[in-house]
């Protein structure tokens, strides 16, 4: 999959959250590029590659948490 980042002006929750902790947001691509519409379509696969990233994205974050918390009592994670 290829990447781009993309200011987005759209008022998304991502905005408030982002006061809180660090947010973010998947964006895919709509067909024409038309979005908050009733015409806005996404291909099946293209919504499947998004939740591909964000699937990736948890499980970085949990990885990230374990490692970070590693020696400590609150490590409560079993496989």
């Amino acid at each position: 999959l290829t990447t781009k980042q993309m200011p987005s002006g759209a008022g998304h929750d991502a905005q408030d959250m982002a006061r809180l902790a660090p947010a973010g947001m998947i964006f895919i691509p709509s067909v024409g590029g038309i979005s908050h519409s009733p015409k806005e379509f996404s291909r099946p696969k293209d919504i499947e590659n998004g939740a591909q990233v964000l699937l990736g994205a948890l499980l970085k974050v949990d990885r990230d948490e374990v490692s970070t918390e590693s020696g400590s009592d609150r490590v409560t994670k079993s496989t």
